[in-house]
């Protein structure tokens, strides 16, 4: 067994959940005022931003964002 291919396994993020994509997607679709024909759109954005996150060395953005909106 090779140390540094452990080592590297480790540090590995697993990939987001379908729960994940589907509870940030669906957080999207009420930002928009629940659009028709947009899941697709919703995610896909949600799991491709899901992946970035794991992949970077900065800390996952919070869910959900913070509406700037007083409203």
């Amino acid at each position: 067994m090779n140390d540094a291919n452990s080592s590297t396994e480790k540090q590995k993020r697993p990939e987001p959940t379908a729960d994940e994509i589907a509870l940030r997607a669906y957080g999207y679709y009420q930002q928009e005022n629940f659009p028709e024909n947009r899941d697709l759109d919703h995610w896909l954005r949600a799991e491709r931003e899901l992946i970035e996150e794991r992949g970077s060395d900065m800390p996952p953005s919070p869910w959900p964002p913070e509406s700037g909106s007083g409203g």
